[in-house]
């Protein structure tokens, strides 16, 4: 039903399979929720409209972030339109990740940190 919570729910579990291209090319299995980019579901009879945004607003990947939302969310649209909305207000920080996110980036620093011989301050 539009508007339900169990609706909602299904947006962002579908959501959670789209993967953050820049950490999957870095080998880590990290979506755009755990990476705090969503900002706002809304549902209604006729749309499903997401606002997300960038951790930068000169992402090279955007185009295929946003297709990939698409593609997630067609499968739920049931006819619907569905709009995927680029904002940045408020800006994407650290403090929007998810535990799972913060973990995995602190294990990667310690990871370089040890193999080349510095620190990295992840925030996390």
């Amino acid at each position: 039903m539009p508007g339900s919570t169990e609706e909602t729910a299904r947006i962002w579990r579908a959501l959670e399979n789209v993967a953050d291209p820049c950490l999957a090319a870095a080998g880590h299995t990290l979506s755009i929720v755990d990476m705090g980019l969503i900002y706002d579901i809304r549902t209604t009879d006729a749309e499903i409209q997401i606002d997300m945004t960038f951790t930068e607003p000169g992402c090279q990947f955007t185009h295929r972030v946003l297709l990939d939302a698409y593609a997630a969310l067609d499968t739920l649209a049931e006819g619907r339109a569905v709009s995927v909305t680029p904002v940045w207000d408020p800006v994407w920080t650290e403090a929007r990740l998810s535990a799972r996110a913060r973990e995995t980036l602190a294990l990667a620093s310690a990871a370089l940190a040890e193999r080349f011989g510095f620190a990295m301050n992840t925030g996390a």
